[in-house]
């Protein structure tokens, strides 16, 4: 079942159905454009219509239905929406786009001082740089007000998990060689 609000502000009213897929079989059959869609995928799913598409719409067997109306409809399908939500999906980690370096990295140019914990970078690419003892990455990049931040991980980390400060901050000790800088050590 189709309705169709009186509400026609500024020359449109609303089409809804009982759920989303009924509306876009009939919006679908009676050719409205996807771009009078609106709020898909929730329970206030709706067309906006012309003025000019009214008549046709009442022809196809939509319900003319006071805004009123039309907002309990819209109320009562976000209540049944509410007590029965759909299950969330397993959102897929995104991670970092790391630039693969060409060629091998370089030697340190001193051995690794377990009492200063420095890091010996070697640059990837512009912002980007690879600790040559313990494999963590360093990456640069511009914030907002032109403040300059460091986000730092490895490649098998999915982004959110990956340290990030303000440039110039703590950043967290090297290891040392063929050791890892761990999650919890990446927050300073």
């Amino acid at each position: 079942m189709l309705y169709l609000d009186d509400y026609r502000r500024e020359g449109w009213s609303h089409l809804v159905a009982h759920n989303e897929a009924t509306l876009r079989r009939v919006a679908g059959e009676l050719g409205l454009p996807d771009r009078w869609l609106r709020e898909a995928g929730t329970p206030r799913v709706h067309y906006l219509v012309p003025e000019r598409a009214r008549g046709r719409l009442v022809d196809a067997g939509a319900v003319e239905i006071g805004a009123r109306e039309l907002g309990e409809l819209v109320a009562s399908r976000c209540a049944a929406a509410a007590a029965f939500p759909a299950p969330a999906a397993a959102a897929e980690p995104v991670y970092v786009d790391v630039p693969t370096p060409v060629g091998d990295p370089p030697a340190p140019r001193q051995r690794w001082n377990p009492t200063l914990g420095r890091h010996a970078w070697a640059r990837l690419a512009e912002h980007w740089y690879l600790c040559l003892y313990c494999g963590v990455i360093k990456w640069k990049r511009e914030g907002s007000g032109a403040r300059w931040y460091m986000q730092w991980g490895y490649r098998e980390w999915p982004a959110d998990e990956w340290g990030s400060t303000r440039a110039g901050a703590d950043f967290p000790r090297c290891p040392g060689p063929g050791q890892r800088v761990t999650r919890e050590r990446l927050t300073p």
